[in-house]
């Protein structure tokens, strides 16, 4: 409403300034610019037959898409199987590679600065819109700056009593999305009272319900208002019953993967609840050094992040890092050594073969000092996989026959399976496939007894390969 000629004013300037134009609407938060940008877009659609996208950059958030994530998203969106390189420059090549020739609409909407909008610069034939708050100029960069309305009425809205008005402000806790759980958590109520109070509080438009993933999401204007009418010590309470929480979310889904039956569940929970789930560790890791329990629950997010492969290494790094520090600092030298594994299994990741063998060293030096078997062996698994990675066969298969015995000795027949399948794949290697298959056979036995699916596919593998070694390629195809 009333925003006509700025309408007319950037449809003008689009076709005078041809399609690689870049819009950038902005001003303070509340006053339309994403209404606006969403009006243009609307009739300039036709314009851009091949594609549009609508895409939140969150730059108000505490954890901002970047914009590795938000070209992601347009190349699959135009490959849905490729695969993505993890730096920016290969992914801005890939990125204006598959936009190039397609006449693409792009909507950014929110971004936090130029850092963040650069990279998303299209090729020539398609266009560009992003919204912001703050102010930045970019060649080419043509902007209208939104200023607000005088509103024909205003809503007044007054909540039943202070019990609510506390409740809502303590939803600031979220940095995004959430669910009926999640705030009967950090209200520290029943779930059917905490349904009830949010219906009341979507009712008065206080709360948005996002009908398509079936979650709860304050608006950021509302969040930060609300943040602000917190005290700080009810703020702390709200935080560390919103990172408790989401540490048993974290847990679930570990226990999910680790199961090997319910994968896609796992993957599922925790992409969607990610940025609580970081949320609540950013909370326990600023508070580890004062306070025991946030300690604790710092080097528990550690402990249970075993989904955080799908994320970059250096954020495993610094978990991993928080975490030992915490558990460090606790004395507590079995979660330091499960720590230093993490660390070593995220360096390897990045190709920093050396450094994690270090590290693993480090971790198996106090497993053996507190005489923690499983751990001992555990940790000789990553070892051994190590110095497989170096191509230092004779030594890895020293470390995994030591990890078999130990996993042998206290009947850990997880390990015991990491222990065969990886003495089969370093036998293959040495050019002994009949002895590889020997021991790929245990290892699937072990794995269809525990019921481990994932095991049992990984073992059927290897004994395709090796008998591919052999020639016998009839056998292996069965497999």
């Amino acid at each position: 409403v009333g925003r006509e000629e700025d309408l007319s004013a950037l449809k003008s300037a689009l076709s005078g300034g041809g399609t690689g134009a870049i819009f950038g609407l902005r001003g303070m938060g509340g006053v339309g610019k994403t209404t606006l940008a969403l009006k243009l877009a609307e009739e300039l659609t036709p314009l851009y037959p091949d594609a549009q996208f609508y895409l939140d950059l969150k730059g108000v958030d505490p954890q901002p898409l970047s914009p590795i994530q938000a070209m992601a998203h347009v190349v699959r969106a135009f490959i849905p199987e490729a695969s993505l390189p993890e730096s920016e420059p290969e992914m801005a090549a890939l990125y204006r590679t598959v936009l190039h020739g397609n006449r693409a609409l792009l909507l950014m909407d929110n971004a936090a600065n130029r850092e963040k909008v650069e990279p998303l610069i299209p090729p020539s034939g398609s266009l560009l819109l992003v919204t912001s708050r703050v102010v930045f100029t970019l060649p080419g960069f043509l902007f209208l700056a939104t200023d607000p309305q005088t509103r024909g009425k205003t809503l007044i809205v007054n909540l039943p009593g202070k019990p609510s008005a506390i409740r809502e402000c303590l939803l600031a806790v979220f940095p995004g999305t959430f669910n009926a759980e999640a705030a009967a958590a950090v209200w520290e109520v029943e779930i059917d009272p905490a349904v009830d109070a949010l219906s009341g509080l979507v009712r008065n438009s206080l709360v948005e319900w996002e009908e398509k993933d079936e979650r709860f999401r304050l608006h950021d204007l509302i969040r930060a208002f609300a943040k602000g009418k917190i005290e700080a010590g009810e703020l702390n309470m709200a935080q560390e019953r919103h990172a408790q929480h989401f540490l048993k979310v974290l847990r679930t889904t570990k226990d999910l993967y680790e199961r090997g039956r319910s994968i896609p569940a796992a993957i599922q929970l925790f992409e969607a609840e990610w940025d609580n789930i970081q949320t609540g560790q950013a909370w326990a890791a600023d508070h580890s050094r004062d306070d025991e329990k946030a300690s604790r629950v710092c080097s528990a997010y550690g402990k249970s992040g075993s989904l955080l492969w799908r994320r970059h290494p250096k954020v495993r790094i610094r978990w991993a890092e928080t975490a030992h520090a915490a558990a460090r600092g606790r004395q507590d030298r079995e979660m330091e050594a499960d720590h230093l594994g993490d660390l070593g299994r995220a360096y390897a990741a990045l190709g920093e073969t050396r450094k994690a063998i270090h590290l693993y060293e480090q971790a198996l030096l106090i497993a053996r000092e507190t005489r923690n078997r499983q751990q001992e062996a555990e940790t000789l698994n990553d070892l051994g996989l190590a110095h497989t990675n170096l191509g230092e066969l004779a030594r890895a298969k020293e470390i995994h026959s030591q990890q078999l015995d130990i996993a042998r000795q206290i009947g850990d027949r997880r390990s015991a399976v990491w222990a065969l399948g990886n003495l089969g794949r370093t036998y293959r290697k040495l050019g002994e496939p009949r002895r590889a298959i020997e021991l790929s056979e245990q290892e699937l036995a072990i794995a269809c007894q525990a019921g481990d699916r994932r095991s049992e596919a990984i073992a059927v593998c290897s004994l395709g390969l090796a008998h591919l070694d052999l020639g016998d390629v009839r056998r292996a195809f069965c497999l």
